[in-house]
């Protein structure tokens, strides 16, 4: 049965068919419904997935949104990138930025009963970002919270101003020191690279050459008889 709209009350008169002068009357209140279809997005940050809220509801008037309370039984998405769904709150990933007509059909009565909302998704381009830090350095790195001994490439992720990944690899490149060691004899005293000594001992000492080289030194008292001091290299 088919109610002209602005009809909210049916009426029922039941007449007996052996007499006509005894009948009664049923009443009931009728609820008209419509589907209004609506919805909200939310992205994942650095992403192209949207979450799409489903926000249709049904109304008591066609014309102006009159809430009963009741959500629309059912939906079709279209997101306008060659795909569709049905499920009634979908979520999305967009192939890429863009301007997209989203197009949302929510139903009522079995999908008898509908309406149409289109409106446009503005996918953004996710800034992850990276970086690529090349050095070098003698013995060892420290970068953060991590300790490298050997040469080779290492990554970090941080998080950059958009609340985005960044990931920064590291090419690093790791000098040994170079070593070398000497004896020598002398009277009385020893000069050594601008230093004089007057005491036996082990002494080392490091040179500019890139902080790789670095050299020891033994020193000893001269007991040759000609005091003459004798090195040994």
């Amino acid at each position: 049965m088919t109610v002209p709209p602005g009809n909210d009350r049916l009426c029922c008169k039941v007449i007996s068919l052996n007499n006509p002068n005894c009948f009664f009357t049923l009443w009931t209140s009728l609820t008209s419904r419509y589907p209004m279809a609506d919805f909200t997005t939310t992205n994942t940050p650095c992403s192209y997935e949207y979450v799409f809220d489903n926000q249709s509801f049904v109304s008591s008037s066609q014309m102006v949104a009159v809430p009963t309370g009741e959500s629309c039984e059912s939906a079709y998405w279209d997101f306008c990138d060659g795909t569709t769904s049905n499920d009634f709150a979908p979520t999305h990933t967009f192939p890429g930025p863009g301007n997209y007509n989203v197009t949302m059909v929510a139903r009522i009565n079995n999908g008898q009963c509908t309406d149409t909302l289109t409106a446009v998704v503005n996918v953004l381009e996710h800034q992850v970002t990276g970086a690529v830090i090349d050095t070098a350095v003698c013995v060892q790195y420290q970068w953060n919270d991590s300790l490298y001994q050997q040469s080779g490439n290492y990554v970090q992720h941080f998080q950059n101003v958009h609340g985005c990944d960044s990931a920064v690899t590291l090419h690093l490149t790791i000098h040994q020191p170079a070593t070398s060691t000497f004896s020598a004899t002398a009277c009385s005293s020893y000069t050594w690279n601008g230093q004089t000594y007057t005491q036996s001992g082990t002494l080392c000492a490091a040179f500019p050459d890139g902080a790789r080289l670095r050299q020891c030194r033994d020193v000893a008292p001269d007991h040759s008889p000609n005091g003459v001091g004798t090195h040994r290299g």
